[in-house]
Formats: structure tokens, sequence, C-alpha cells
């Protein structure tokens, strides 16, 4: 049974105002697993010691992403926090042509390097802009086929493009490199607010068992969300030990 965690970032606001009070609602919610995005005022071992006490594992974290620019505090803090795989992301413009893409290349190239002589791998986190086409290609593809090295967490939901691309098929294409997976839910409808799991377009169950065995741990998370975000995850959490696609 694979291990639901939750990305953080979906109680930025929440955190903001008190950190362990956040972390202590979702170990009640039944959550033994978080990813964190930033640790607010917390230092990195105030953090783990915290979902220690809690009994929260840390499988994952964004944060920081890695780049060129703060190789060796992000190692640090992996080294913190037990990991060995640090994330990694781009932003729209950084896949906007097949230059853009090139540049992403070569600086993923450059930071593997690096960080793989110290023990670490990596993992690439997508938005809904990697899955657009460039020719009738994925744009993801461009990229990907020149890192083979390079594992994914897959964003299930940004990866349909909206509606454009079937989730399950993207799964199945790229199922030799996944090690994490977002699960969330919405209306694909561009910047509109995600729903819980279930109350959407996505078809969660599908996702979940398209996923290989490779993938332990799936990460719920809510870009935005238009009511109580403790009720949504609570939901969304429900919706999948019911289902019996996590625990």
């Amino acid at each position: 049974m694979r291990r639901i965690s939750v990305q953080l970032w979906s109680l930025r606001d929440e955190t903001a105002k008190n950190f362990p009070e956040t972390l202590t609602k979702l170990a009640k919610i039944g959550f033994k697993a978080v990813e964190p995005a930033g640790f607010g005022s917390l230092t990195v071992k105030e953090f783990k010691n915290i979902c220690d006490d809690l009994g929260l594992s840390i499988p994952s974290s964004h944060s920081p992403w890695v780049g060129l620019d703060n190789i060796s505090a992000v190692m640090d803090t992996a080294h913190e926090l037990g990991l060995t795989q640090l994330a990694c992301g781009y932003g729209a413009d950084d896949f906007a042509n097949l230059d853009s893409i090139k540049r992403a290349v070569e600086n993923s190239a450059k930071i593997y390097e690096i960080i793989s002589r110290n023990g670490f791998g990596m993992f690439q986190h997508n938005h809904a802009f990697e899955f657009e086409r460039l020719d009738g290609k994925l744009k993801y593809d461009y990229y990907l086929e020149q890192l083979p090295e390079v594992k994914l967490e897959l964003d299930t939901y940004w990866c349909a493009n909206f509606g454009a691309e079937n989730p399950v098929e993207i799964i199945k294409k790229y199922q030799d490199r996944l090690v994490l997976a977002h699960i969330k839910d919405g209306t694909f409808v561009p910047n509109a607010p995600n729903v819980a799991l279930g109350e959407g377009k996505m078809d969660v169950p599908a996702v979940i068992n398209a996923l290989p065995d490779s993938v332990k741990t799936i990460v719920i998370e809510f870009d935005s969300c238009a009511s109580d975000i403790f009720a949504a995850v609570e939901k969304s959490f429900n919706f999948l030990k019911e289902r019996n696609l996590g625990e």
C-alpha cells in the first residue's frame, strides 16, 4: 500500500500562522508523511524534530528547489532531512521554445553532475506547460530525452494540461522514471481552484492504479482551494483511504 503524504504548500496560509499546530492537525487527520515547501520560522532541525514527534515521515521535499546557485545549501538540507533525492523544476519561460528547453537541459545536466558526485539523485516536478506540444511533440519529451538520469515526481493533474492529455497514458509513458506522484483534482479550468479528490474531473483511482511500483508515496496537493483547506485535505485523505489507494 502506498504511503499518503501531503504537500505543505497546500497549507501555506496555515503554516504561516502556526507551523507546529498545522503539522499536529495533519497527524490527527491520519497523515503519516508530509512534503515540505519551506519551513517558515522553523529551522530544518526543528521542523524534523516536530515531524518525528508526531510520527510524520519526510519522504520528499521541495525545500528548496536545487539550482546552480544553491546546491550546497540544498544538499545540507537534504542531509538533515535524511533525503537522497533533490527536487528541481522550471517556470513556463524555460519551456517556451526549443532554445529555452535546451538551456534548461544544460542547466539540469550541470546540476546533476555536481549532486551525483555527492551521492544525490534528482527528480523533476512538472506543471502544465511541459505538457504543451511543439510540432506535435510534448515539450517535456524534448527535455527528458536528453536527461535519462533525471527521475520524475509527476503532477498527475498538471500533466493532463487541462484535459488535453490523458494522465493514465502519461504515467505509462514515463513509468520507468517515476518515483513520486502529486495527486490533485479540479475542473480543468485554468487558474480555477483545486477541489477535494473525487469532486473534479480527474479519475483519481485510475491514475493511482496506473502508477508503477516504484512510486511508494502519493502526495495530495492543492495549488489553491476555495473551501476550508483542512476540510478539503481531510476529504482527500479519506477518499484515498476508503478506496484502499493509500495509507
